[in-house]
Protein backbone atom coordinates (compact mmCIF):
# COMPACT_ATOMS: atom_id res chain seq x y z
CA UNK A 1 0.00 0.00 0.00
CA UNK A 2 1.33 3.84 -0.84
CA UNK A 3 0.74 6.12 1.99
CA UNK A 4 0.69 9.75 1.63
CA UNK A 5 -0.18 12.57 3.49
CA UNK A 6 -1.23 12.99 7.08
CA UNK A 7 -1.36 8.88 7.00
CA UNK A 8 2.00 8.41 5.88
CA UNK A 9 3.25 10.47 9.02
CA UNK A 10 0.48 8.18 11.05
CA UNK A 11 2.54 5.58 9.99
CA UNK A 12 5.82 6.92 10.48
CA UNK A 13 5.42 7.33 13.55
CA UNK A 14 3.61 4.36 14.58
CA UNK A 15 0.68 6.52 15.53
CA UNK A 16 -2.83 4.23 17.08
CA UNK A 17 -5.95 5.87 15.92
CA UNK A 18 -7.50 5.98 19.49
CA UNK A 19 -4.45 7.68 20.85
CA UNK A 20 -4.65 10.49 18.26
CA UNK A 21 -8.30 10.70 18.40
CA UNK A 22 -8.28 11.39 22.09
CA UNK A 23 -5.46 13.89 21.85
CA UNK A 24 -7.52 15.89 18.98
CA UNK A 25 -10.90 15.58 20.55
CA UNK A 26 -12.51 13.80 17.52
CA UNK A 27 -13.91 10.25 16.74
CA UNK A 28 -11.44 7.51 16.19
CA UNK A 29 -12.93 6.69 12.83
CA UNK A 30 -12.13 9.95 11.72
CA UNK A 31 -8.18 9.06 12.21
CA UNK A 32 -9.10 6.11 10.48
CA UNK A 33 -10.30 7.40 7.64
CA UNK A 34 -7.21 10.02 7.32
CA UNK A 35 -4.67 6.76 7.50
CA UNK A 36 -6.11 5.15 4.76
CA UNK A 37 -7.16 8.67 2.68
CA UNK A 38 -11.28 8.14 2.35
CA UNK A 39 -11.10 11.66 3.76
CA UNK A 40 -8.45 14.32 3.63
CA UNK A 41 -7.24 16.58 6.89
CA UNK A 42 -9.20 19.99 6.68
CA UNK A 43 -6.23 22.29 7.53
CA UNK A 44 -9.30 24.85 8.55
CA UNK A 45 -10.61 23.09 10.99
CA UNK A 46 -9.76 24.11 14.59
CA UNK A 47 -7.71 20.70 15.86
CA UNK A 48 -5.49 21.17 12.82
CA UNK A 49 -2.68 23.22 15.30
CA UNK A 50 -3.62 20.22 17.63
CA UNK A 51 -2.28 17.22 15.35
CA UNK A 52 0.56 19.12 14.70
CA UNK A 53 1.33 19.34 17.86
CA UNK A 54 0.41 15.63 18.76
CA UNK A 55 2.61 14.63 15.61
CA UNK A 56 5.53 16.55 17.15
CA UNK A 57 5.68 14.98 20.49
CA UNK A 58 4.86 11.60 18.99
CA UNK A 59 8.31 12.36 17.00
CA UNK A 60 9.75 13.64 20.13
CA UNK A 61 8.63 10.54 21.99
CA UNK A 62 10.48 8.27 19.87
CA UNK A 63 13.43 9.91 20.44
CA UNK A 64 15.12 9.20 16.44
CA UNK A 65 14.18 12.43 14.59
CA UNK A 66 12.05 10.74 12.01
CA UNK A 67 10.44 13.64 11.28
CA UNK A 68 13.57 16.25 11.03
CA UNK A 69 15.09 13.07 8.69
CA UNK A 70 12.08 12.84 6.27
CA UNK A 71 11.55 16.63 5.52
CA UNK A 72 15.58 17.48 5.37
CA UNK A 73 15.37 14.20 2.56
CA UNK A 74 12.85 15.74 1.15
CA UNK A 75 12.97 19.81 1.08
CA UNK A 76 16.24 20.90 2.33
CA UNK A 77 19.47 21.39 0.15
CA UNK A 78 22.80 19.84 1.45
CA UNK A 79 23.57 20.04 5.04
CA UNK A 80 20.80 21.87 6.13
CA UNK A 81 18.76 21.65 9.05
CA UNK A 82 15.76 21.85 10.98
CA UNK A 83 16.66 23.68 14.27
CA UNK A 84 12.83 24.30 15.64
CA UNK A 85 9.74 23.41 16.06
CA UNK A 86 8.11 26.09 13.78
CA UNK A 87 10.00 25.03 11.24
CA UNK A 88 9.19 21.28 11.91
CA UNK A 89 5.14 22.82 11.91
CA UNK A 90 5.98 24.33 8.50
CA UNK A 91 7.15 21.87 6.91
CA UNK A 92 4.24 18.94 8.32
CA UNK A 93 1.51 21.41 7.11
CA UNK A 94 3.66 21.93 3.76
CA UNK A 95 3.97 17.90 3.28
CA UNK A 96 -0.10 17.00 4.04
CA UNK A 97 -1.09 19.45 1.85
CA UNK A 98 1.27 18.73 -0.72
CA UNK A 99 0.75 15.07 -0.67
CA UNK A 100 -3.22 14.34 0.92
CA UNK A 101 -4.34 16.44 -3.00
CA UNK A 102 -2.00 14.15 -5.17
CA UNK A 103 -0.15 10.40 -5.32
CA UNK A 104 3.33 11.76 -5.49
CA UNK A 105 6.05 13.01 -2.91
CA UNK A 106 7.70 15.79 -4.86
CA UNK A 107 11.23 15.83 -4.19
CA UNK A 108 13.67 18.66 -5.11
CA UNK A 109 16.65 17.82 -6.40
CA UNK A 110 20.18 19.28 -8.24
CA UNK A 111 20.92 18.50 -11.78
CA UNK A 112 24.39 19.18 -12.86
CA UNK A 113 24.60 22.42 -14.18
CA UNK A 114 22.52 24.11 -10.65
CA UNK A 115 19.54 24.06 -11.98
CA UNK A 116 16.62 22.45 -10.32
CA UNK A 117 13.53 20.40 -10.67
CA UNK A 118 10.51 18.47 -9.17
CA UNK A 119 10.86 14.66 -9.27
CA UNK A 120 7.98 12.27 -8.52
CA UNK A 121 8.98 9.48 -5.94
CA UNK A 122 6.12 6.79 -5.17
CA UNK A 123 6.95 5.50 -0.79
CA UNK A 124 5.75 2.52 -0.14
CA UNK A 125 5.84 1.95 3.40
CA UNK A 126 5.97 -1.22 5.47
CA UNK A 127 7.64 -4.71 4.75
CA UNK A 128 4.72 -5.98 2.61
CA UNK A 129 4.45 -2.56 0.57
CA UNK A 130 8.47 -3.09 0.23
CA UNK A 131 8.01 -6.64 -0.82
CA UNK A 132 5.59 -4.99 -3.69
CA UNK A 133 7.79 -2.38 -4.76
CA UNK A 134 10.12 -5.46 -5.09
CA UNK A 135 8.65 -7.17 -7.52
CA UNK A 136 7.14 -4.20 -9.56
CA UNK A 137 10.66 -3.21 -10.02
CA UNK A 138 10.92 -7.15 -11.47
CA UNK A 139 8.03 -6.77 -13.58
CA UNK A 140 9.48 -3.43 -15.05
CA UNK A 141 12.43 -5.00 -15.99
CA UNK A 142 10.79 -8.44 -17.27
CA UNK A 143 9.01 -5.74 -20.07
CA UNK A 144 12.57 -4.32 -21.34
CA UNK A 145 12.74 -5.62 -24.94
CA UNK A 146 16.85 -5.27 -24.51
CA UNK A 147 18.02 -7.16 -21.76
CA UNK A 148 20.01 -4.83 -19.78
CA UNK A 149 21.84 -5.53 -16.20
CA UNK A 150 20.05 -4.85 -12.90
CA UNK A 151 22.43 -4.80 -9.19
CA UNK A 152 20.95 -5.84 -6.49
CA UNK A 153 22.62 -4.51 -3.43
CA UNK A 154 21.30 -5.79 0.41
CA UNK A 155 23.07 -4.36 3.40
CA UNK A 156 22.21 -6.11 6.36
CA UNK A 157 19.71 -8.32 6.96
CA UNK A 158 17.80 -9.75 3.48
CA UNK A 159 14.37 -8.89 5.66
CA UNK A 160 12.38 -9.73 2.63
CA UNK A 161 13.87 -13.45 2.95
CA UNK A 162 13.39 -13.70 6.94
CA UNK A 163 9.89 -15.77 6.28
CA UNK A 164 10.79 -17.97 3.41
CA UNK A 165 7.31 -17.75 2.30
CA UNK A 166 6.07 -17.55 -1.31
CA UNK A 167 7.21 -14.25 -1.82
CA UNK A 168 10.73 -15.76 -2.03
CA UNK A 169 9.88 -18.48 -4.38
CA UNK A 170 7.79 -16.02 -6.79
CA UNK A 171 11.16 -13.22 -6.92
CA UNK A 172 13.75 -16.19 -7.12
CA UNK A 173 11.54 -17.14 -10.08
CA UNK A 174 11.40 -13.74 -11.54
CA UNK A 175 15.00 -12.86 -10.89
CA UNK A 176 16.02 -16.29 -12.93
CA UNK A 177 13.52 -15.54 -15.59
CA UNK A 178 15.85 -12.27 -16.25
CA UNK A 179 19.06 -14.39 -16.17
CA UNK A 180 17.79 -16.46 -18.65
CA UNK A 181 16.40 -13.76 -21.10
CA UNK A 182 19.89 -12.52 -20.77
CA UNK A 183 20.23 -9.48 -18.22
CA UNK A 184 23.67 -9.48 -16.38
CA UNK A 185 23.34 -9.64 -12.95
CA UNK A 186 25.51 -8.60 -10.00
CA UNK A 187 24.14 -9.27 -6.22
CA UNK A 188 25.98 -7.47 -3.22
CA UNK A 189 25.54 -8.63 -0.02
CA UNK A 190 27.09 -7.41 3.36
CA UNK A 191 26.54 -10.08 5.97
CA UNK A 192 27.19 -13.48 6.23
CA UNK A 193 23.55 -13.96 7.55
CA UNK A 194 23.34 -14.52 3.45
CA UNK A 195 24.43 -17.98 4.36
CA UNK A 196 20.72 -18.71 6.12
CA UNK A 197 19.06 -18.50 2.86
CA UNK A 198 21.80 -19.31 0.16
CA UNK A 199 20.27 -22.66 -0.69
CA UNK A 200 16.97 -20.87 -1.45
CA UNK A 201 19.26 -18.51 -3.51
CA UNK A 202 21.20 -20.88 -5.23
CA UNK A 203 19.15 -21.22 -8.95
CA UNK A 204 20.12 -17.32 -8.76
CA UNK A 205 24.23 -18.09 -7.56
CA UNK A 206 24.94 -20.38 -10.08
CA UNK A 207 23.46 -18.99 -12.89
CA UNK A 208 25.85 -18.21 -16.08
CA UNK A 209 24.96 -14.48 -15.90
CA UNK A 210 24.95 -13.77 -11.72
CA UNK A 211 27.69 -12.17 -10.26
CA UNK A 212 28.34 -12.82 -6.18
CA UNK A 213 29.90 -10.20 -4.51
CA UNK A 214 30.47 -9.45 -0.74
CA UNK A 215 31.13 -5.75 0.69
CA UNK A 216 33.17 -5.83 4.10
CA UNK A 217 32.13 -2.16 5.19
CA UNK A 218 28.36 -2.21 5.69
CA UNK A 219 28.13 -4.47 8.18
CA UNK A 220 27.44 -2.98 11.67
CA UNK A 221 25.01 -0.12 10.54
CA UNK A 222 21.69 0.32 12.53
CA UNK A 223 20.06 0.10 9.44
CA UNK A 224 19.89 -2.23 6.72
CA UNK A 225 19.17 -1.47 3.23
CA UNK A 226 18.59 -2.25 -0.19
CA UNK A 227 19.56 -0.54 -3.57
CA UNK A 228 18.28 -2.31 -6.55
CA UNK A 229 18.78 -0.56 -9.88
CA UNK A 230 17.59 -1.52 -13.74
CA UNK A 231 21.20 0.76 -15.24
CA UNK A 232 19.32 3.69 -16.78
CA UNK A 233 15.60 2.73 -16.11
CA UNK A 234 14.91 2.37 -12.75
CA UNK A 235 15.90 2.69 -8.90
CA UNK A 236 14.64 1.05 -6.04
CA UNK A 237 15.63 2.28 -2.66
CA UNK A 238 14.74 0.74 0.65
CA UNK A 239 15.26 0.68 4.26
CA UNK A 240 14.63 -0.94 7.69
CA UNK A 241 15.57 0.75 10.71
CA UNK A 242 15.55 -0.93 13.87
CA UNK A 243 14.69 1.05 16.88
CA UNK A 244 13.63 0.39 20.43
CA UNK A 245 10.48 -2.66 20.08
CA UNK A 246 10.02 -2.00 16.15
CA UNK A 247 11.02 -1.77 12.55
CA UNK A 248 10.65 1.11 10.01
CA UNK A 249 10.28 -0.13 6.67
CA UNK A 250 10.51 2.16 3.41
CA UNK A 251 11.15 1.90 -0.42
CA UNK A 252 11.12 4.73 -2.81
CA UNK A 253 11.16 4.31 -6.71
CA UNK A 254 13.07 6.58 -8.86
CA UNK A 255 13.23 7.25 -12.39
CA UNK A 256 14.35 10.71 -13.00
CA UNK A 257 17.85 10.85 -14.66
CA UNK A 258 19.34 12.90 -12.42
CA UNK A 259 18.54 10.18 -9.36
CA UNK A 260 19.47 7.34 -11.90
CA UNK A 261 22.89 8.91 -12.23
CA UNK A 262 23.70 9.30 -8.89
CA UNK A 263 22.40 6.00 -7.96
CA UNK A 264 24.30 4.09 -10.82
CA UNK A 265 27.31 6.02 -9.46
CA UNK A 266 26.75 4.81 -5.86
CA UNK A 267 26.31 0.67 -6.85
CA UNK A 268 29.22 0.99 -9.35
CA UNK A 269 31.13 2.00 -6.46
CA UNK A 270 29.78 -0.67 -4.10
CA UNK A 271 30.58 -3.00 -6.60
CA UNK A 272 34.52 -1.92 -7.38
CA UNK A 273 34.38 -2.06 -3.51
CA UNK A 274 33.43 -5.66 -3.33
CA UNK A 275 34.91 -9.14 -3.33
CA UNK A 276 33.72 -12.24 -5.84
CA UNK A 277 32.36 -14.83 -3.75
CA UNK A 278 32.53 -17.37 -5.91
CA UNK A 279 35.22 -18.39 -9.29
CA UNK A 280 33.58 -20.25 -12.16
CA UNK A 281 34.76 -23.27 -13.99
CA UNK A 282 33.66 -25.21 -16.39
CA UNK A 283 33.35 -28.83 -14.99
CA UNK A 284 33.95 -30.29 -18.21
CA UNK A 285 38.14 -29.16 -17.64
CA UNK A 286 37.48 -30.12 -14.07
CA UNK A 287 39.44 -33.38 -13.92
CA UNK A 288 41.96 -31.84 -17.16
CA UNK A 289 42.72 -28.79 -13.84
CA UNK A 290 42.46 -31.26 -10.84
CA UNK A 291 45.84 -30.22 -9.91
CA UNK A 292 45.47 -26.83 -10.45
CA UNK A 293 42.75 -26.46 -8.59
CA UNK A 294 44.32 -28.50 -5.20
CA UNK A 295 47.83 -26.53 -5.60
CA UNK A 296 45.29 -23.30 -5.52
CA UNK A 297 43.55 -24.35 -2.27
CA UNK A 298 46.72 -25.91 -0.63
CA UNK A 299 48.44 -22.10 -0.89
CA UNK A 300 45.89 -20.96 1.01
CA UNK A 301 44.99 -23.87 3.58
CA UNK A 302 46.85 -27.15 3.56
CA UNK A 303 44.06 -29.53 2.87
CA UNK A 304 43.36 -31.47 6.39
CA UNK A 305 42.67 -34.28 7.89
CA UNK A 306 39.63 -35.46 10.30
CA UNK A 307 37.31 -32.72 9.25
CA UNK A 308 33.98 -32.53 8.24
CA UNK A 309 32.76 -32.35 4.73
CA UNK A 310 29.18 -31.91 3.77
CA UNK A 311 27.34 -32.54 0.68
CA UNK A 312 23.62 -31.37 0.15
CA UNK A 313 21.50 -32.82 -2.55
CA UNK A 314 17.92 -33.89 -3.28
CA UNK A 315 18.43 -37.33 -4.27
CA UNK A 316 21.81 -39.72 -3.88
CA UNK A 317 23.84 -39.73 -7.06
CA UNK A 318 24.96 -42.88 -8.47
CA UNK A 319 28.28 -42.61 -6.67
CA UNK A 320 28.36 -44.75 -4.20
CA UNK A 321 26.57 -48.00 -6.48
CA UNK A 322 28.19 -50.83 -6.36
CA UNK A 323 30.19 -52.19 -9.58
CA UNK A 324 27.48 -54.89 -10.20
CA UNK A 325 24.84 -52.24 -10.10
CA UNK A 326 26.10 -49.52 -12.22
CA UNK A 327 26.82 -51.89 -15.01
CA UNK A 328 22.96 -52.64 -14.84
CA UNK A 329 22.03 -49.25 -14.92
CA UNK A 330 24.16 -48.11 -17.64
CA UNK A 331 23.19 -51.14 -19.81
CA UNK A 332 19.40 -49.34 -19.21
CA UNK A 333 21.09 -46.63 -20.73
CA UNK A 334 23.69 -47.51 -23.09
CA UNK A 335 23.47 -49.35 -25.97
CA UNK A 336 27.13 -49.67 -27.00
CA UNK A 337 28.75 -52.46 -24.94
CA UNK A 338 32.34 -50.43 -25.55
CA UNK A 339 30.57 -47.57 -24.27
CA UNK A 340 29.57 -48.83 -21.01
CA UNK A 341 32.98 -50.78 -20.78
CA UNK A 342 34.25 -47.18 -20.58
CA UNK A 343 31.93 -45.44 -18.54
CA UNK A 344 32.67 -48.48 -15.59
CA UNK A 345 36.36 -48.06 -15.96
CA UNK A 346 35.33 -43.37 -15.30
CA UNK A 347 32.94 -44.41 -12.55
CA UNK A 348 35.76 -46.82 -10.56
CA UNK A 349 38.49 -44.21 -10.80
CA UNK A 350 35.72 -41.48 -9.39
CA UNK A 351 34.36 -43.84 -7.00
CA UNK A 352 38.00 -44.41 -5.39
CA UNK A 353 38.79 -41.17 -5.23
CA UNK A 354 35.26 -40.83 -3.12
CA UNK A 355 35.78 -43.33 -0.54
CA UNK A 356 39.12 -42.21 0.11
CA UNK A 357 37.52 -39.16 1.68
CA UNK A 358 35.70 -41.43 4.07
CA UNK A 359 39.33 -42.22 5.88
CA UNK A 360 40.20 -39.36 7.44
CA UNK A 361 37.14 -37.23 7.39
CA UNK A 362 33.40 -37.28 8.56
CA UNK A 363 31.39 -37.13 5.96
CA UNK A 364 27.50 -36.29 6.30
CA UNK A 365 24.91 -36.26 3.63
CA UNK A 366 21.64 -34.86 3.59
CA UNK A 367 19.05 -35.69 1.35
CA UNK A 368 15.07 -35.19 1.11
CA UNK A 369 12.82 -37.29 2.27
CA UNK A 370 10.37 -36.28 0.13
CA UNK A 371 12.30 -36.66 -2.99
CA UNK A 372 13.35 -40.24 -1.92
CA UNK A 373 9.71 -41.43 -1.48
CA UNK A 374 8.63 -39.70 -4.86
CA UNK A 375 11.81 -41.28 -6.64
CA UNK A 376 10.69 -45.16 -5.14
CA UNK A 377 7.64 -44.78 -6.55
CA UNK A 378 8.46 -43.99 -10.12
CA UNK A 379 8.74 -46.86 -12.20
CA UNK A 380 11.90 -44.93 -13.94
CA UNK A 381 13.67 -42.12 -13.27
CA UNK A 382 16.63 -40.37 -14.83
CA UNK A 383 19.85 -39.03 -13.72
CA UNK A 384 20.86 -36.19 -16.31
CA UNK A 385 24.43 -36.38 -17.29
CA UNK A 386 26.87 -35.37 -15.34
CA UNK A 387 30.10 -33.72 -16.25
CA UNK A 388 31.08 -33.02 -12.53
CA UNK A 389 31.35 -36.47 -11.14
CA UNK A 390 31.11 -37.46 -14.46
CA UNK A 391 28.42 -40.13 -15.64
CA UNK A 392 26.26 -40.09 -18.67
CA UNK A 393 22.32 -39.18 -18.54
CA UNK A 394 21.03 -42.75 -16.98
CA UNK A 395 18.18 -44.52 -16.64
CA UNK A 396 17.30 -46.26 -13.10
CA UNK A 397 14.50 -48.52 -12.61
CA UNK A 398 12.24 -48.56 -9.57
CA UNK A 399 13.75 -51.99 -8.79
CA UNK A 400 17.39 -50.57 -9.37
CA UNK A 401 16.33 -47.65 -6.86
CA UNK A 402 15.61 -50.40 -4.26
CA UNK A 403 18.72 -52.29 -4.61
CA UNK A 404 20.97 -48.85 -4.44
CA UNK A 405 18.93 -47.48 -1.11
CA UNK A 406 20.11 -51.39 0.68
CA UNK A 407 23.22 -50.78 -0.79
CA UNK A 408 23.14 -47.23 0.94
CA UNK A 409 21.89 -48.30 3.78
CA UNK A 410 25.13 -50.99 4.36
CA UNK A 411 27.40 -48.50 3.80
CA UNK A 412 26.04 -46.17 6.15
CA UNK A 413 25.75 -49.39 8.49
CA UNK A 414 29.56 -50.55 8.27
CA UNK A 415 31.56 -47.16 7.52
CA UNK A 416 31.96 -45.16 10.95
CA UNK A 417 32.84 -42.13 9.11
CA UNK A 418 30.01 -42.08 6.89
CA UNK A 419 26.62 -40.31 7.95
CA UNK A 420 23.28 -39.43 6.10
CA UNK A 421 20.69 -36.62 7.43
CA UNK A 422 16.85 -36.91 5.94
CA UNK A 423 15.41 -33.41 5.49
CA UNK A 424 12.21 -32.00 4.38
CA UNK A 425 12.39 -29.22 2.16
CA UNK A 426 9.15 -28.37 0.37
CA UNK A 427 10.64 -25.33 -1.35
CA UNK A 428 10.17 -25.31 -4.88
CA UNK A 429 12.99 -23.08 -6.29
CA UNK A 430 15.82 -24.90 -4.82
CA UNK A 431 15.79 -27.18 -8.15
CA UNK A 432 17.47 -30.69 -7.71
CA UNK A 433 20.81 -30.10 -10.49
CA UNK A 434 22.37 -28.53 -7.95
CA UNK A 435 24.69 -30.02 -5.62
CA UNK A 436 26.72 -28.68 -2.48
CA UNK A 437 29.99 -30.07 -1.43
CA UNK A 438 31.89 -27.86 1.23
CA UNK A 439 34.70 -29.19 3.07
CA UNK A 440 34.46 -26.72 6.93
CA UNK A 441 37.48 -23.90 6.79
CA UNK A 442 38.70 -25.13 3.43
CA UNK A 443 37.07 -25.06 0.27
CA UNK A 444 33.25 -25.04 -0.72
CA UNK A 445 32.18 -26.00 -4.46
CA UNK A 446 28.65 -25.70 -6.14
CA UNK A 447 27.75 -27.79 -9.05
CA UNK A 448 25.41 -26.33 -11.89
CA UNK A 449 24.20 -29.40 -14.02
CA UNK A 450 21.66 -27.23 -16.12
CA UNK A 451 24.77 -25.26 -17.58
CA UNK A 452 27.96 -27.89 -16.79
CA UNK A 453 29.63 -24.55 -14.19
CA UNK A 454 31.82 -25.44 -10.99
CA UNK A 455 31.26 -22.67 -8.75
CA UNK A 456 34.42 -22.56 -6.35
CA UNK A 457 34.00 -20.37 -3.33
CA UNK A 458 37.77 -19.10 -1.65
CA UNK A 459 36.35 -16.80 0.87
CA UNK A 460 37.30 -18.63 4.10
CA UNK A 461 34.75 -16.70 6.11
CA UNK A 462 32.10 -17.21 3.57
CA UNK A 463 32.72 -21.16 3.38
CA UNK A 464 32.82 -21.17 8.03
CA UNK A 465 29.10 -19.81 7.43
CA UNK A 466 28.02 -22.35 5.17
CA UNK A 467 29.70 -24.96 7.18
CA UNK A 468 28.16 -23.82 10.63
CA UNK A 469 24.70 -23.79 9.06
CA UNK A 470 25.12 -27.27 7.48
CA UNK A 471 26.57 -28.24 10.87
CA UNK A 472 23.56 -26.55 12.74
CA UNK A 473 21.11 -28.39 10.70
CA UNK A 474 22.73 -31.50 10.88
CA UNK A 475 23.03 -31.25 15.11
CA UNK A 476 18.99 -29.82 14.94
CA UNK A 477 17.75 -32.25 13.09
CA UNK A 478 15.47 -35.48 15.31
CA UNK A 479 17.14 -38.13 16.19
CA UNK A 480 15.68 -40.33 14.20
CA UNK A 481 16.35 -38.56 10.99
CA UNK A 482 20.04 -39.11 11.35
CA UNK A 483 20.53 -42.14 13.45
CA UNK A 484 22.15 -44.34 11.41
CA UNK A 485 19.94 -47.78 12.24
CA UNK A 486 16.94 -45.35 11.50
CA UNK A 487 17.63 -44.08 8.57
CA UNK A 488 19.25 -47.29 7.29
CA UNK A 489 16.03 -48.79 7.58
CA UNK A 490 14.18 -45.80 6.25
CA UNK A 491 16.77 -46.62 2.59
CA UNK A 492 15.68 -50.31 2.89
CA UNK A 493 11.79 -50.07 3.00
CA UNK A 494 11.54 -47.43 0.04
Amino acid sequence: MKSYGIGFLIDLLKIPSKQMAQYVNVDRTLVSKWKTGVRKLDVNALYFDKVLEFLIHKNNELGINSLESLFSSIYLENSDKINSKAQLKKYIKRFILNNDTNENLYKKVNTLDGCSYVASVPIYHGLDSKKKAMMNFLEVASREETPSKITFIFAGVLDFLVDKSEFLNNWIKKVKELLDKGFKVELVYSSYSISDFFFYLCPIAVHKNCKILSHPNFIGNRCNLLLHIIHNKMVLYGFSENVASFTNTFAYIFTDPVSLLKYNIMAENIVNDSDETFFTCNSKLIFKQENKIKDYFSSINDIKKNNYIFYYNKTPLPTLMSDDLYVDVLSNSLTCQEQINEELLRFKKIKEKFFKTFENNKVIRFYSIKDLINISSQEYNCYEKNEVFPYPSLIISKKQFKQYMNQVGDLLLNEPNIHICLYLDDFKALVSSIVFWCQKNEHMFVYDNDTYKLRYCKDISFIASISNLFEKKYLNTLGEFKDKNSVAKFLKDL
